[in-house]
């Protein structure tokens, strides 16, 4: 019979046992001492069960997968900063964020993106890792008869094995019976993802992006028809369109899918043409042979495949229907051997049976689960490779088989993996039982070390939790507010049409038409931007012509009541949306209490360690123990933990100094693994970086930032690839936009320390200071602009010659960077040159498109605004000029003289700054831009002296300040203050000018 001690004592080993993802054992039977043979056997048998359940195919939240910094095969751990669960997307993720999406396949569906070297799989249970791929790259057509592909793959403590798949076609548009038919969409539905290929007209494509939707009207049936648009990108061929509709004739040969084509080189209006029956295959791909040391499985025989696959992207949308609290859809793009793959995640709020209420996604049915990270590091992106991958499994192996032994030395440290709520609070009162029972001092040490580290972490999610909550309402006002933006577009466009109705009708009908109006009506127009708003209210006045006072009098009533009917319903959205941003303040304090509460419980860990670490130095120096014990393997990962925490409250000095304290505790580990303490400390390093550049609040932490992005850039020595991981792309984008901001501070602090100087007498020691401190900035900003156009230069060349990763996305911001360079160092040749480039280039792909428009619009509104400036000063000059002279005007001749030519370049200026503004305002439809965009034409057309059309301009902008007034800032406030006032004045001016010339 068991004693009180030795039952605590296995109640411990289960509880440490969950803690480190294994199985808890069970309690074990009286039974007689086995034999030695019999122990072997056993001991094999538990090392196989062991191997499979490393990696079981189980739902996350059971057993938990390990963070990017340990990778697949190392144990989970405490101190990874770089990636955060997603548990709520609208409070965790946030556009042009970086994501890692995870996922287990249970299908192939490109095996040359699915496949890579370095890819862990998990057949039969037992973990592998894919050492090589045959062929290394996928054909360009329908490739050979039968083609196949072998991955070459290395068990985690057993031998080499090959794996084998067979390409398949199936035929979506050829004709068949319908039972076929049926049978065609169902494995559409099932296999169809992006990343598969396609066969269009003999050539291989790649699938960016697609679209399976119910047919309109038939959303409600219980199996509607489908429609399916699918972009892809060509192997060898140019990009293109497919639209397809599923076709439910009932009897007859009839083709599956009727696909249609837009043209590859067709227009914005080529309308798509029909493809021919047979000519759209699917490609899937069906299991072959497993080969283990040159022997293949036995007939008949098929492992259980699964790819533990990862993918870094960028989030591109978020979506969340303002009357739909319970549903959202998160946008993504992904890229692949220079493509870019864009997928859609569905997510939506359930209730558990414990009630309790969480986001779930929604995975492809090839996935057997899905999981999406925020990256919290760019900088960072660990690999993942066979050599790294392999001995990382083989010692976890290891470790976990020495684990199941009770007879083992208790360990001195714990590392736990993320947790639920139920869980947590069951592991905590296991050691709280463990505390209270009759166990020794050292297991009840233990005990407390490990409920500290599991209160820090329980506190730490507590915190994320709301602090997810604060960010979701914030998104969600910003949602109301758009909505409530968009309900005032449809709004103002009708009021503009009933105020130019009423100059047409009686005044004294008015009062009866408002009454008689229907106030309750939302329904929007198709109104999208300003743009449209004023194309159809012009059109509307045109119509006006036509129409009778009769019609003109029920359009009136018409547009006054859905004009009021909107507002009201914009206004009620704007009141919601300042709710929910009223509601953030208390999850925000919620966020910092449970922030401060799990720093105190990773500090109580430190002082516990350094009191034991005491304890044990002073019983050697009396003789009672041989050796201290070695340093706590956990410190430094407590200690990033900390930083990270410091971060997340805002408090980045203190953050600076913990992630120093990381590098220091690191040179004290022992070295038993030298690639854990690599990636704790290349952590540390990124996120000091990381404090400086997205948390900057004097200048001098822009030029922190630039010391310490470009300390970091330049790759350790090392030979093999698991040496370089750090993201140098991300790197480089961080150095050239810390560059950038800090060019633009020290612009601000020149301006302003030139005030300043006005105001001293040039001869103090206060003026010659400060001389010379305008002389150090300007100084750097000239070094910094240097250091601009030579990174810019580079990553531009190193984008043309790789293509790799993401880069093409960045290529336009960057080029932007390098005309700004090469601009302010008076490199003309350049700027030109990589303007032509901006401007005129059309092979950026359609997916990324938006990210280059706005590029584009940003380099346009640059130049716009720098030849207005120049037309002003070109203009002072010029009347200087005339007041030197004799004061007469500039002759109009095409001589020579200096006023002409001063003239005339006045006229250039301007004309190209109105071609500028007005190419911009077709692209840029925000408020404030608009009102911008037209003050501005309207004084560039004043001053070239063409008053009525500086009259148009300004008689457009006017009733722009009517269009959303919740949006009306004491700056649009003295704008529309002066733009009457130019208004009026213009309109006298022209009159006085038409009575002149009628003398």
């Amino acid at each position: 019979m068991k004693t009180a001690r030795q039952l605590t004592l296995l109640t411990l080993l289960v509880a440490l046992s969950a803690l480190y993802a294994a199985d808890p054992a069970d309690k074990p039977a009286a039974a007689p001492k086995p034999t030695p043979e019999a122990e072997a056997k056993a001991a094999a048998a538990e090392g196989q069960k062991l191997a499979g359940g490393l990696t079981p195919s189980l739902p996350p939240r059971t057993f938990g997968i390990p963070t990017p910094m340990e990778e697949f095969g190392l144990r989970p751990n405490i101190g990874d900063v770089t990636v955060t669960e997603v548990r709520n997307p609208l409070g965790q993720l946030a556009l042009n964020e970086h994501i890692l999406l995870s996922r287990r396949l249970n299908q192939v569906t490109n095996p040359w993106e699915e496949l890579a070297p370095g890819t862990a799989l998990v057949v039969d249970g037992r973990k592998a890792v894919i050492v090589q791929i045959e062929p290394a790259e996928a054909p360009k057509d329908v490739g050979t008869a039968n083609l196949r592909v072998t991955v070459r793959a290395k068990e985690i403590g057993g031998p080499e094995l090959s794996l084998t798949w067979q390409q398949n076609l199936q035929l979506l548009n050829h004709r068949v019976e319908v039972e076929e038919r049926r049978e065609i969409v169902n494995r559409v539905k099932r296999e169809l993802r992006v990343g598969s290929h396609l066969i269009v007209d003999g050539n291989r494509v790649l699938i960016t992006s697609f679209k399976l939707t119910a047919q309109a009207g038939a959303a409600l049936e219980t199996n509607p028809p489908h429609t399916l648009e699918v972009d892809y990108s060509g192997i060898s061929s140019p990009p293109g369109t497919l639209h397809s509709r599923e076709n439910r004739a009932e009897s007859g040969m009839e083709p599956t899918w009727h696909f249609r084509q837009n043209p590859a080189q067709g227009g914005a209006d080529s309308l798509p043409q029909a493809m021919a029956d047979g000519s759209i295959r699917m490609v899937t791909w069906s299991f072959v042979r497993r080969t283990v040391g040159g022997h293949p499985d036995p007939e008949g025989i098929q492992p259980n495949v699964i790819i533990i696959h990862r993918r870094r992207g960028l989030v591109t949308r978020i979506e969340a229907p303002v009357d739909d609290p319970t549903v959202a859809t998160v946008e993504a793009q992904f890229s692949f051997d220079g493509r870019v793959l864009t997928r859609m995640f569905d997510w939506k709020l359930t209730q558990n049976s414990t009630k309790e209420v969480r986001w779930q996604l929604k995975p492809h049915p090839s996935e057997t689960y899905l999981l999406i990270y925020a990256v919290n590091d760019p900088n960072i992106r660990f690999q993942v490779t066979p050599k790294s991958l392999i001995k990382a499994n083989e010692r976890a192996l290891a470790s976990l088989q020495a684990l199941r032994n009770i007879n083992r030395a208790l360990p001195n440290q714990g590392t736990i993996r993320n947790l639920g709520t139920n869980t947590v609070e069951k592991q905590l009162r296991i050691l709280d039982e463990i505390y209270k029972s009759d166990a020794s001092q050292v297991l009840k040490a233990a005990v407390k070390r490990q409920t500290v580290i599991t209160l820090a972490q329980r506190y730490e999610q507590l915190a994320i939790h709301h602090k997810a909550l604060a960010n979701e309402k914030r998104l969600r006002s910003e949602m109301a507010l758009a909505a409530a933006r968009r309900l005032e577009l449809n709004a103002w466009a009708n009021q503009r049409k009933a105020n130019f109705l009423k100059g047409q009708l009686p005044a004294g009908s008015l009062a009866d038409l408002q009454n008689n109006a229907v106030t309750n009506d939302t329904k929007e127009l198709p109104l999208n931007s300003i743009a449209v708003a004023d194309r159809d209210v012009a059109t509307y006045k045109q119509a006006t012509l036509a129409k009778t006072a009769s019609d003109k009098a029920q359009d009136y009533t018409q547009f006054f009541g859905q004009a009021v009917a909107q507002a009201n319903a914009a206004a009620k959205l704007r009141k919601t949306a300042t709710q929910f941003r009223a509601a953030t303040p208390p999850d925000e304090k919620k966020s910092t209490h449970y922030y401060l509460l799990s720093l105190k419980m990773w500090q109580e860990y430190l002082l516990r360690s350094e009191g034991l670490q005491k304890e044990e130095r002073g019983l050697v120096k009396r003789g009672f123990v041989k050796s201290p014990l070695p340093p706590d393997p956990l410190i430094p990962e407590i200690l990033l933990r900390q930083g990270w925490i410091y971060r997340e409250l805002g408090l980045k000095e203190k953050a600076v100094q913990m992630f120093f304290n990381v590098l220091a505790s690191s040179l004290q580990q022992e070295a038993f693994n030298l690639v854990r303490l690599k990636r704790i400390n290349l952590v540390a390093k990124s996120q000091i970086a990381n404090a400086y550049y997205e948390d900057p609040q004097k200048l001098s932490d822009y030029e922190e930032a630039i010391v310490k992005l470009k300390s970091i850039m330049v790759q350790p020595p090392g030979k093999d690839i698991e040496d370089h991981e750090l993201d140098i792309e991300q790197i480089q984008l961080r150095y050239m936009r810390a560059l950038y901001f800090a060019i633009r501070a020290i612009d601000r602090r020149i301006t302003r320390d030139n005030r300043r100087l006005k105001l001293l007498k040039p001869t103090s020691l206060e003026h010659d200071a400060l001389l010379s401190q305008i002389s150090n900035f300007a100084k750097n900003r000239n070094e910094h602009w240097r250091s601009l156009a030579k990174q810019s230069a580079e990553f531009i060349e190193q984008y043309t010659r790789t293509n790799t990763r993401q880069s093409v996305r960045y290529d336009g911001e960057v080029r932007y960077y390098k005309i700004l360079a090469h601009q302010a160092l008076g490199n003309e040749q350049h700027v030109l040159r990589e303007m032509e480039v901006l401007l005129q280039n059309s092979s950026v792909s359609s997916e990324l498109e938006k990210v280059w428009a706005s590029t584009r619009l940003q380099i346009i509104m640059d130049m716009a605004n720098l030849v207005y400036v120049e037309a002003i000063q070109l203009q002072s000059d010029l009347e200087r000029m005339v007041q030197l002279t004799d004061g007469t005007a500039p002759v109009q001749t095409g001589a020579n003289d200096p006023r002409t030519l001063l003239h005339d370049s006045v006229q250039v200026h301007l004309n190209a700054a109105i071609t500028y503004y007005k190419w911009a305002q077709s692209f840029d439809q925000s408020y404030r831009s608009q009102i911008f965009l037209r003050q501005q034409l309207a004084f560039a057309y004043e001053r070239l002296g063409q008053k009525q059309l500086a009259l148009d301009q300004l008689n457009e902008l006017v009733p722009l300040f009517e269009l959303h007034p919740g949006d009306f800032t004491p700056v649009l406030k003295l704008v529309k203050h002066k733009a009457h006032l130019r208004q009026n004045n213009l309109r006298i001016e022209i009159e006085q000018l038409k009575k002149s010339s009628q003398r």
